[in-house]
């Protein structure tokens, strides 16, 4: 008797935190990212490759920039790259869009910068 009167209790308490409302898992918010491709591409010198971003779970702009300043190419606001005159030492560029509402998210693809026929 007194075994069903506990169990009885211990239900009364525990009913109202496994109702509907008031607990539960947080709400979900999707992080914001961006993908930039091709991953890798080869780019003859003075010759051009349109990278494409795309941007998830965000409104952002985008920034584009290529690692090491001209030397290793140019890339425009839409993503076309124009690889220098002459092979930088290294001969590998890198190309790199970052979100502009947060400079922390970003991708980046690499350039083999070739000499031409």
């Amino acid at each position: 008797m007194i075994r069903r009167l506990l169990f009885c209790l211990s239900l009364l308490f525990a009913y109202p935190a496994l109702s509907c409302g008031g607990g539960g898992f947080p709400p979900f918010t999707p992080v914001p990212g961006v993908l930039l491709l091709p991953t890798v591409a080869n780019v003859v010198v003075g010759q051009t490759e349109q990278f494409t971003a795309t941007v998830q779970n965000d409104t952002s702009g985008l920034a584009w920039s290529v690692d090491g300043g001209d030397a290793f190419g140019t890339v425009d606001s839409t993503g076309l790259y124009t690889a220098p005159a002459t092979i930088p030492t290294g001969g590998v560029a890198t190309v790199r869009v970052r979100l502009v509402d947060n400079t922390s998210i970003q991708d980046t693809s690499e350039v083999n910068i070739l000499a031409g026929p």
